[in-house]
């Protein structure tokens, strides 16, 4: 590496740490709210997000040649991002989705900055990382919850055909089976046992799946081809672990009692998938 591009990197290491402690001062309150949204089970996967961006970000740029310039062109085009970025940030208080407007806000201000400094050239050869950030914008309440709604009932439907349990739909779904004793047993089929949870690993494994896919060495084609095989395959493993776990939680609370199906099997298995998810 020679001076020159020793030079460079030092000065974007030194002007990214100084836009990032900017943008986290000027947006402190959303990140400590993205940080709390985080902590519920159906937004975990917002803690692996910034950890996979930096690792794939960081595999891009080692092997990239940056070319730095500021022009009148980088400047429009920065000070465009921070107009839009404003205005989210304003329409945010008069919306119901304040968190996931002001994340889009913060999102468009740190790559302003970055963009006063890079070529267009560059900021292409980047372009994957720009929309993976994306990602750190929580998805929508209302969305989880149609598609948690729906879930629950495709997966309830599946359980009671395999396991025979009576399925029982109102307000809430449920399915009632018989206990060791002969006792009932109803289990609520709720937002927790819909897979939504499982289903946000889709978030984070399909990112790595791309990359590894991006980075092999064959045409483009089979990318493409191994991308979509990848992509359904890992939503059919979700959606089958979770299946396979309700069922163990039915037949467990069939031959030991609901203490031990809620206790023992309705945990356990949430952790191995996800970690089987996640790997």
């Amino acid at each position: 590496m020679n001076l020159r591009r020793q030079g460079s990197v030092v000065f974007i290491v030194t002007y990214i740490s100084w836009a990032i402690s900017i943008v986290v001062l000027s947006y402190w309150n959303t990140i400590r709210g993205l940080i709390r949204l985080a902590t519920l089970d159906e937004y975990s996967y917002l803690l692996a997000v910034p950890i996979i961006i930096a690792y794939i970000g960081f595999k891009r740029i080692s092997g990239l040649n940056m070319k730095l310039t500021i022009s009148m062109q980088s400047i429009a085009f920065s000070l465009l991002l921070i107009s839009i970025s404003s205005y989210l940030y304003m329409m945010s208080w008069t919306s119901e989705l304040t968190l996931e407007i002001q994340a889009l806000s913060l999102i468009l201000m740190f790559w302003a900055f970055t963009a006063l400094i890079l070529s267009f050239e560059t900021l292409a050869k980047i372009k994957n990382i720009i929309i993976l950030s994306l990602l750190i914008a929580p998805i929508p309440r209302v969305i989880l919850d149609y598609m948690a709604a729906s879930l629950s009932r495709i997966v309830a439907e599946v359980v009671a055909a395999i396991t025979n349990a009576e399925l029982i739909i109102g307000t809430s779904i449920m399915l009632k089976t018989l206990g060791p004793n002969g006792e009932t047993i109803v289990f609520e089929i709720g937002p927790a046992c819909s897979g939504i949870i499982s289903l946000m690993g889709f978030v984070i494994g399909l990112p790595l799946i791309l990359d590894y896919i991006h980075s092999a060495e064959v045409s483009r084609e089979r990318k493409v081809l191994a991308a979509t095989i990848s992509s359904i395959s890992l939503l059919i493993l979700l959606f089958l672990g979770n299946i396979a776990r309700i069922v163990l939680i039915i037949l467990s609370g069939r031959i030991w009692g609901l203490d031990t199906a809620m206790t023992v099997f309705h945990t356990t298995p949430s952790i191995i998938l996800t970690v089987i998810t996640v790997i």
